[in-house]
């Protein structure tokens, strides 16, 4: 609403009205006014969006004083620079510029007709800088030295400027004109063309092509008034190349008044034609097509509805060939009520639509021109009357039509004094602004040049280029589409969605925001995976409302699947490795095969397309390839070797063995000799034994002579040497040392169970069987004499014998009611904090006496917290006598616990009394305040917070939390026994004064799953469990089975997989599509 608003003021002080759809503003607008009547007959823009306007400007209010006047804007609309042209004619004269042209350095050419000294109207040509400082000025008197007019001015490619017009011969009335000069302004060459009526031949329109061939058409007389189209055509040397001229059915006049050529060189002109012979003399517009060589295509020819007069002003070629045509047409034969027409033809001459406007005047409406923006939209403009009476009030009209001819928008101006305003030009800068320039009259200013910049906004986004997949690709390649979006309009496109199709099924689109103006951008789409081998097409395309350019919103590419299958097998028992493991490679890929054998096997060489025994080995490949991995069995040695007197069978004997081969040995020792073992590759003592072979083995078998042993052994503490058990071959000696150790002596040697006596040394000669021998080691004794003086004993007392090296310890006992007093050992006393004593490593005989005196004890009375006893702390008594101590507890407490000495004596006590003291004493009374039990429990599926049996305090509030656990939900809550439902998720027990139970059921989720086929029919998908709901937590295995004529592509939705086989996850309601493709050619 801002927007309109804002139209809305600058319509209403500019005089300008726009159709109510219409996207488009008025930049700003230029007023220039002269002496008195100012005439802009041409206008240019260059590409710097400079404004190029000229025509005649009066010197003075006096008739017949016009200079030429040519202005440039800047693209801001300040006026750069204004310069007047008066011609040497005398000083009221005429001089009206009819043309303007800027080349690519920004010099400006114009032309038109001036009055000469003596000479009549001349042409007059003159170039300047971009400065506007003039270079020079060329005028042209025909032969004839009377009048001669130049209509219109052009550059070409070379920088050569050529003018058109007509001029005055000699012999003959007035021929066409053209005059090529050198951009310093040097004629090259004149160029003229007298009709077959010898009359009047009036040049109108020039156009040139890439060539620099020149164009001219206008009205040739073939004798009286009568005209004919007349077209020629020039090369840029001047050599005509042909004429083609054209008389209508009539008979009558037919002039033409502009002309265009396209890039292959066929011309079209058009203009007006007489329909009638008689009067009223009715003209239509005549369109022709010539090809390059001048040899007409077509006609046509448009009446109006008023089957009166209709004149076309301007033609124009658009991006496709098509051509469109401008100008006025008589709404009826009964009025002079003129209507913009403009037609569009296509290449081959059929009318594709007319559009027709009529102002709000209904009265006069001519169109003076037309362009055509590179979007093939078409701007008409010219003059409209805007109420019917007078007609001499005309506003400024601008339209612009669709291709198809749509009515986009118009675009009125009417002046400051609401008369006659016309616009007789109109230019393109780029496809958003719009040039208008003509005449305007003022407030007391009579006619003005007045030049108006439209702005439009353009929104135009174009796909540029599909970046991937193009050309030849691998078909195992993960690839992710790119392409290019370009804005080429002029505002910033917050918002569209771009669409990439492929022809094996692939379709993605993604959304752009942002795309600043001029902007090129990347837009990548969701990889896919490239494949089987083959040539596919891509489509990518956008959508934009409004775009002004749906033809470049979509771009076909393809590309091409080229790979080779890689196909390995194997002789033998063995694998092979393929880097990189794929299902097929692009051309050229390098693979590499390593020959794996099984255990037991090795690798031989390779067989098919590729031979040779390296391993790994490296394969190109440029053809689909078949190749075999040969592996044969191992086969192994077996070497037996003899330790000692003995053989070893095998079977089956042989010299070497296959892998895996089980061979069995037995050993045989020769007389007097005996099998010990295996080692080596085989260990242990069976015999016989087997052995497996999967490798060269070593076996060795020990053998070893009869032997005897002799065990010898001690009792006590010495030594016999040597000790344990020897062993020793038949016949042979061997000595034993007999000696105890010290603190002890020898008792006894017995040899074989019979008493040598005491013996030091023995010896066994030429032994001949086993044999035994121990020696007896008996220890050394010593006396300690103990006795207790007083009330007590020691305990062991008297006289005690103990072995050397022993430890004997001594324990005082006193009397009830009585302690040590001192402890003498050896006459040295020790004190009396022991309770015992201990000799240690006895080497001597010791004496140890214990003195005692009477006992006295301590009783240490506690509370806690919650009560008290009475009495309290350490309380000192006598051997013998009682205390008595009283238990209170506070109030709202109770007694916990009564420990006396440590034992618990309960909590029904209120006093505790001890009797006969005869030991030190503790008694501790412990207090708590009263306590309930709430019991929580929770079934399998959650947990309730806190859980299990919960201690409280009286008058205390509890709250439990209800967890289900991941996939369950709560079932029913039980308190006390009574059902609370299934909504909790706590519950508070409040001011607690009894126990309670409180219990949590829990029960799993279930949920369903959907399968869609896409597309339909095009396969089945087998579920296992078959059938649902699925307690949360299940795996539910999908096969995909497609029908004849379909393959599988891929699961989306829940499930995201190429996987024919896939499991889902049941954690939550799940769809999941299994998408099928057609398999091309099917």
């Amino acid at each position: 609403m801002k927007q309109c608003k804002r139209l809305f003021f600058i319509a209403m002080t500019l005089g300008i009205v726009v159709s109510l759809h219409a996207q488009i503003d008025t930049v700003w607008t230029r007023r220039y006014d002269g002496i008195d009547r100012d005439y802009v007959y041409a206008m240019t823009v260059d590409g710097q969006g400079n404004v190029y306007v000229t025509g005649s400007s009066k010197s003075s209010s006096s008739s017949y004083t016009e200079n030429y006047l040519t202005i440039k804007y800047n693209a801001n609309g300040v006026q750069q620079w204004a310069v007047p042209y008066n011609g040497p004619g005398v000083s009221i004269s005429t001089d009206e510029a009819y043309s303007v042209a800027v080349d690519q350095s920004g010099n400006v050419y114009v032309t038109g007709k001036s009055y000469g000294a003596g000479t009549d109207y001349n042409y007059a040509t003159i170039k300047y800088n971009a400065n506007g400082v003039e270079q020079w000025v060329r005028r042209y008197n025909g032969p004839g030295n009377s009048a001669d007019v130049a209509k219109v001015v052009a550059v070409d490619k070379a920088g050569n400027i050529c003018v058109i017009g007509y001029s005055i011969g000699s012999g003959s009335s007035s021929d066409y004109t053209i005059i090529k000069y050198d951009s310093s302004g040097v004629e090259l060459w004149v160029q003229r063309y007298n009709g077959p009526g010898n009359i009047y031949d009036v040049a109108n329109a020039m156009v040139l092509d890439e060539q620099d061939n020149i164009y001219v058409t206008g009205g040739s007389s073939r004798g009286g008034t009568n005209y004919d189209y007349a077209t020629i055509k020039y090369n840029s040397l001047g050599q005509e190349r042909w004429v083609a001229r054209y008389n209508g059915p009539a008979n009558g006049s037919d002039n033409a008044n502009a002309v265009t050529v396209d890039r292959q060189g066929n011309v079209y002109v058009t203009g007006a034609s007489a329909s009638s012979s008689v009067s009223p003399f009715n003209n239509d517009i005549l369109t022709i097509k010539y090809d390059s060589m001048g040899a007409e295509q077509w006609v046509r020819r448009y009446d109006g509805p008023g089957n009166d007069y209709d004149y076309a002003s301007a033609i124009a070629i658009d991006g496709q060939g098509n051509v469109v045509v401008t100008g006025a047409s008589r709404a009826s034969s009964s009025s002079f009520s003129d209507d913009y027409v403009t037609i569009k033809y296509d290449a081959n001459g059929v009318e594709q639509w007319v559009q027709r406007y009529n102002g709000p005047g209904n009265s006069s409406d001519w169109s003076n021109a037309l362009v055509i923006d590179s979007y093939n939209n078409i701007y008409v403009t010219g003059y409209s009357s805007s109420v019917a009476s007078p007609t001499s009030n005309f506003d400024y009209a601008t339209i612009k039509y669709s291709p198809n001819g749509i009515e986009q928008w118009v675009q009125r101006y009417d002046g400051p004094a609401s008369l006659t305003d016309q616009a007789t030009r109109i230019a393109l800068a780029g496809q958003d602004i719009i040039y208008v320039s003509g005449n305007s009259t003022g407030v007391g200013t009579l006619n003005d040049y007045f030049t108006i910049k439209y702005r439009q906004d353009i929104h135009d986004i174009s796909i540029t280029e599909i970046v991937q997949p193009t050309g030849v690709i691998d078909s195992t390649s993960k690839i992710a589409p790119k392409v290019k979006v370009k804005n080429n309009g002029n505002m910033v496109e917050s918002f569209f969605d771009v669409f990439f199709d492929v022809s094996s099924g692939y379709s993605n689109s993604k959304s752009v925001t942002n795309l600043g103006i001029g902007e090129e951008r990347i837009v990548e789409f969701d990889s896919m995976l490239v494949g089987p081998r083959g040539t596919y097409t891509t489509r990518c395309s956008t959508y934009l409302a409004n775009d002004v350019n749906p033809a470049d919103n979509v771009l076909r590419d393809s590309f091409t699947v080229i790979a080779y299958n890689l196909n390995v097998s194997v002789i033998g028992n063995g694998s092979v490795d393929k880097n990189p493991d794929q299902p097929s490679y692009a051309p050229n890929s390098l693979v590499q095969l390593t020959a794996n054998p099984d255990t037991g096997w090795h690798f031989t060489g390779w067989t098919g397309d590729t031979t040779g025994i390296n391993n790994p080995v490296t394969v190109t490949t440029n053809s689909d390839k078949n190749i075999t991995a040969n592996f044969e069995i191992n086969a192994y040695d077996l070497t037996v070797n003899i330790i000692g007197d003995g053989e070893v069978g095998r079977e089956p004997n042989q010299t070497n063995y296959n892998h895996g081969t089980w061979v069995k040995l037995t050993a045989a020792p020769n007389p007097g000799w005996h099998f010990m073992g295996w080692s080596d590759s085989l260990t242990g003592s069976n015999n016989p034994d087997s052995i497996l072979m999967n490798s060269d083995k070593v076996v060795t078998a020990t053998f070893a002579i009869d032997t005897f042993t002799i065990v010898s052994s001690v009792a006590g503490n010495g030594t016999i040497d040597p000790l344990g058990t020897v062993y020793v071959t038949y016949g042979s000696n061997q000595a034993y040392n007999i000696s105890p150790d010290i603190g002890y002596h020898i008792d006894s040697v017995v040899v074989d169970g019979v008493n040598q006596g005491v013996q030091t040394v023995w010896a066994f000669n030429s032994i001949n069987a086993n044999h035994t021998i121990v020696a007896y080691f008996s220890i050394n004794t010593y006396a300690i004499t103990a006795s207790a003086i007083g009330n007590g004993t020691i305990i062991p007392s008297g006289v005690i014998v103990v072995n050397y090296g022993s430890d004997t310890l001594f324990t005082f006992a006193p009397a009830i009611g009585y302690h040590l007093d001192s402890l003498m050992v050896d006459g040295i006393n020790h004190g009396a904090d022991s309770t015992s004593y201990e000799f240690t490593s006895i080497d001597d005989d010791h004496t140890i006496d214990a003195y005692f005196s009477i006992n006295a004890y301590t009783i240490t009375a506690s509370a806690s917290t919650g009560g008290t006893i009475i009495p309290i702390g350490a309380i000192s008594v006598n051997y013998g006598e009682d205390t008595t101590f009283s238990i209170v507890p506070d109030i709202g407490h109770h007694l916990d616990s009564l420990l006396v000495d440590g034992i618990n004596h309960g909590a029904d006590s209120t006093s505790y009394e001890f009797t006969s003291i005869d030991d030190d004493h503790t008694i501790a009374v412990y207090f708590l305040i009263n306590t309930y039990t709430i019991t929580a429990s929770a079934s399998t599926g959650g947990t309730i917070i806190p859980i299990g049996a919960i201690s409280v305090n009286y008058g205390e509030d509890t709250t439990f939390s209800i967890i289900p656990d991941i996939g369950h939900h709560l079932d029913s809550l039980l308190v006390d026994g009574i059902n609370h439902g299934a909504d909790s998720t706590a519950f508070t027990f409040e001011n607690i004064t009894d126990d309670h139970t409180i219990t949590a059921y829990f029960s799993i989720n279930t949920y369903n799953l959907t399968i869609n086929i896409n597309p339909s029919a095009s396969g089945t998908v087998e579920t296992d469990p078959p059938v649902g709901p699925y307690n949360h937590g299940i795996y539910v295995k999908l096969t995909a089975h497609p029908v004849d004529g379909y393959y599988f592509t891929d699961w989306t939705g829940g499930l995201t997989s190429t996987n024919i086989y896939d499991s889902i996850l049941m954690n939550s309601e799940q769809t999941v599509n299994a998408n099928f493709t057609l398999i091309p050619g099917w």
